[in-house]
């Protein structure tokens, strides 16, 4: 009797554990296929795991994901202007990975951008977007792997694609993905120059707005705002362009860095190096840290730059980036700085004899004289900027 008992309990118990996930998490079936990564509950598409086929994220229903979420390779994600997707908050963590192989088309426009948010719409929620590619990257010998399984990236091909992000704005996000290892608002891995990315913000999120590891991708018409730490980090062996960025830290936040850029803090002469061209860039602080930091063996060329209320404006740090302005592979021309403590600070890379410094001063001094630069042409949400971007 009691086995039987035990036995009818356990039956019972599973009956109605059956029917509470029945009637809570249904599979949304088509007539001719069923999703395993898809679920409707309250009303409400929940995508969650390996989406492993072609699928489409419409405008006009509710979009939920749910833990880790990843476009495989060989699929296409494509999400519909106006269309908002919407991190879950008791899901830990909770990311989008596109794998290597796997597109994702994000296609908003001015008047309907797609929206990445959180339910809680608190910094620290969830744990961003992550694109990994088959470009180059000098981390770990050319191939790298991101944290909590986010995705390995890395290769030989620089003209890979990995789809199109634009009207887009990613909020919210910044949440641990391993203890320690904090997430990104947006994280572009080895990603190629055929990837389009362009109209995009990064929106109050802890750790890094922008984090690209080598690749090659462009990045054009670009907003920063509300993030905790660096802005944008740039590394790793990055060779991409990016033009029109609004940068602007906010006091209530705090921040590090607007814009870090290195080539590799461990070996600084790793290749391929990073060597990005920037052109038309805004950066607002509250007056703490560096507007830009260039260091470990990076090499920039950064034009129309409007730099406003930082302690530092430009910081080059280390000897490979202070003979690379001797080599005028670190370059900035029509360079405005305003309201900093200091608008210019390198370590000299070599001193005369006399202890005067070398030929940086001189050359230094150029990047400033007879400015004219407007930055990215805009002040916040105007322009180009009208009617998407999110406000404060």
């Amino acid at each position: 009797m009691k086995i039987l008992l035990n036995l009818s309990v356990i039956t019972v118990l599973f009956i109605t554990t059956s029917c509470l996930k029945e009637e809570d998490i249904d599979p949304i079936s088509t007539p001719t296929n069923s999703y395993n990564f898809l679920y409707q509950e309250n009303n409400c598409n929940v995508i969650s795991g390996e989406i492993n086929e072609d699928f489409t994220i419409n405008s006009d229903q509710c979009w939920k994901i749910r833990g880790n979420t990843y476009v495989n390779s060989g699929v296409i994600l494509t999400i519909e202007s106006g269309a908002t997707i919407t991190a879950e908050s008791y899901s830990s963590p909770t990311y989008l990975s596109i794998r290597q192989g796997g597109k994702i088309i994000a296609q908003g426009t001015s008047d309907q951008p797609i929206r990445f948010t959180h339910e809680d719409l608190i910094t620290e929620s969830w744990s961003g977007i992550h694109i990994n590619g088959f470009a180059q990257t000098n981390k770990n010998n050319g191939y790298a792997s991101g944290y909590e399984n986010t995705g390995d990236y890395g290769g030989n091909n620089n003209e890979d694609n990995s789809g199109i992000l634009k009207y887009i704005i990613i909020e919210y996000a910044g949440q641990e993905l391993e203890p320690g290892k904090k997430s990104n608002g947006l994280q572009l891995n080895g990603v190629g120059s055929n990837t389009l990315v362009d109209y995009v913000q990064i929106y109050n999120c802890k750790n890094d707005g922008l984090k690209i590891n080598g690749g090659s991708v462009d990045v054009n018409h670009l907003v920063v705002t509300h993030i905790d730490q660096d802005c944008v980090d740039l590394e790793y062996g990055w060779i991409g362009t990016g033009s029109y960025w609004y940068i602007e830290q906010i006091e209530e936040i705090g921040s590090d860095e607007a814009i870090q850029i290195d080539n590799d803090e461990t070996f600084p002469e790793a290749i391929p190096r990073t060597n990005l061209n920037l052109s038309n860039i805004t950066v607002n602080g509250f007056g703490e840290e560096s507007a830009v930091r260039v260091r470990s063996g990076a090499r920039v060329d950064i034009q129309n730059l409007l730099i406003d209320n930082f302690d530092l404006g430009i910081e080059i740090t280390g000897s490979h980036c202070n003979l690379s302005v001797m080599d005028y592979s670190v370059t900035f021309s029509n360079v405005s700085i305003n309201n900093c403590s200091q608008n210019i600070q390198y370590t000299p890379s070599v001193a005369e004899p006399s202890g005067s410094l070398n030929g940086n001063d001189q050359i230094i001094a150029q990047w400033t004289a007879n400015s004219t630069s407007n930055g990215c042409e805009a002040i916040y949400g105007s322009g180009w900027m009208n009617n998407w971007v999110k406000q404060f």
